[in-house]
C-alpha cells in the first residue's frame, strides 16, 4: 500500500543522502544520524561532527516503514497536516506506539518529518 512512498524516499535519499536528527520533546537535543542508501535499502550511521552523535551503523529495517508510516499519517491528522507544529500528546502516542514495532523508530519518524517538510512525501 505504501510501496510508492517507501520508493520516494529511497530515490530522494540517494540524491539527498546526509545528516538527519531526530524529533523529540521540548527542551532536549535531538539525536543525529547519517542516511544513506544503497542497494535501495536505507541505512543510518554515525556522522562526524555533530553535537549528539548516534551509535548505531545498520540498516533501517523496511517492514517497520510499513508500521510506522500509518501511524505517522495519524500523527498529521491530529496536528492537522503541520510538522511545524509538535503536537505533544500526538507524538507521544506515535511515539509509544511505533515503540512496539522497533527500536530504530526514532530514525523513521524524524525522516518522516523532516520529508515532509521538504516536501517529498
Amino acid at each position: 500500500m505504501y510501496e510508492d512512498i517507501y520508493n520516494k524516499i529511497v530515490e530522494y535519499l540517494k540524491e539527498n543522502s546526509g545528516v538527519f536528527y531526530s524529533i523529540i520533546s521540548k527542551g532536549k537535543n535531538p539525536t543525529y544520524y547519517e542516511v544513506e542508501v544503497n542497494n535501495n535499502d536505507i541505512y543510518i550511521s554515525t556522522p562526524n561532527n555533530t553535537p549528539k552523535p548516534t551509535t548505531v551503523n545498520e540498516k533501517l529495517n523496511k517492514s517497520d516503514f510499513y508500521k510506522i508510516y500509518p501511524l505517522f499519517l495519524e500523527y498529521l491528522a491530529a496536528a492537522k497536516h503541520n510538522v511545524d507544529i509538535i503536537n505533544k500528546d500526538a507524538l507521544l502516542k506515535l511515539n509509544n506506539e511505533s515503540q512496539t514495532i522497533s527500536g530504530r523508530r526514532i530514525y523513521w519518524i524524524g525522516l518522516f518529518f523532516e520529508l515532509t517538510k521538504r516536501g517529498v512525501i
